[in-house]
Formats: C-alpha cells, sequence, structure tokens
C-alpha cells in the first residue's frame, strides 16, 4: 500500500496557522530558500563556461567595432588590403605532376634478329634459340613498339629522339 494520501483543502477565511492546532507547527526547514541555496559542481561549471562565453561574444563585437571604424574613417586603406585573385597557372606535364618525376628517358629494349638488319621485338617467357639484340629508344617511342613488326636498323635508331 501506498503512503501518500492525497488531499484537497480550500481556505476561504482561515489560514494554514489557524488549521493547525496551537502545539504543531509548520516545519519549512526542508524549503530552500533562494538566497541561501547553493549550486552543485555541474551547475557552477555551467554557469562560469555561460560566462566565459558572454566575454568571448563580447570581445568578438568590440573587435567587430572597431574594424568596421576603422575602415569607415580609412576607406583608400581597406581597399588596399584586399588581395586580387592569382590564376592558377596550368603546367603541362605527362601525368599532370602526379608521382615522382621521370630521372631516366631511355629504356633498353630487346630485339630478336630476323634477318640481317632486320629485328621483331621479345616476347615474354623464355628466350629463344633465334640471336638477340638490345638497343636504347627514348622511353616513349618504347611504349609504341607493337610485338608482331618487323623493324629496321635504320627505324630503331631513330627512336633514340623522343616522339
Amino acid at each position: 500500500m501506498s503512503d501518500n494520501i492525497l488531499c484537497a483543502v480550500t481556505l476561504k477565511d482561515e489560514t494554514f496557522s489557524d488549521l493547525l492546532a496551537p502545539m504543531q507547527e509548520l516545519d519549512v526547514s526542508a524549503l530552500k530558500d533562494d538566497a541561501s541555496a547553493k549550486l552543485s559542481a555541474a551547475e557552477r561549471e555551467e554557469h562560469a563556461a555561460e560566462q566565459a562565453r558572454l566575454v568571448e561574444l563580447a570581445t568578438i563585437r568590440e573587435f567587430l567595432a572597431k574594424k568596421k571604424a576603422e575602415a569607415a574613417a580609412n576607406p583608400a586603406k581597406a581597399q588596399e588590403k584586399k588581395p586580387e585573385a592569382k590564376t592558377p597557372s596550368k603546367k603541362k606535364s605527362f601525368r599532370d605532376g602526379r608521382g615522382r618525376p621521370r630521372k631516366s628517358f631511355t629504356k633498353t629494349v630487346t630485339f630478336t634478329v630476323v634477318a640481317e638488319d632486320q629485328f621483331k621485338l621479345t616476347g615474354r617467357g623464355r628466350p629463344g634459340k633465334a640471336a638477340r639484340e638490345k638497343f636504347t629508344v627514348h622511353h616513349s617511342q618504347a611504349a609504341r613498339l607493337n610485338p608482331s613488326k618487323t623493324y629496321s636498323r635504320k627505324e630503331i635508331n631513330a627512336m633514340k629522339k623522343a616522339l
């Protein structure tokens, strides 16, 4: 069972002290007085944070007011401080500047001798019994070599230059 009892009292011309017997007193020690009530630690921290934020906002307002007053007093100086927008320069590079820069522009390529002064790009895998010869060509030319085509010595020597 519950110990709480709900009761409604209607007072017309009587006060609480009239209702209580002369020997009984009303205990008000449990009620907090606003002046003597102390804030808890969490409430004090919250209040300090609010005060710090208010001080910060006041400082910002003062700074903006000073800046506006200074700009109004010296309109020519305010216009000088604005930097002009720089147009980005475009570099023309092989991979748009990605990766490290190339240190070697040549590549050694192995060819199989087909006939006198006729060569064919070697395939991948184990080497055959045919004679082989190595040439140094420009890296851009090496990417365009076709393994099914035959090349003359003159064509391979011309590949030492860039495209």
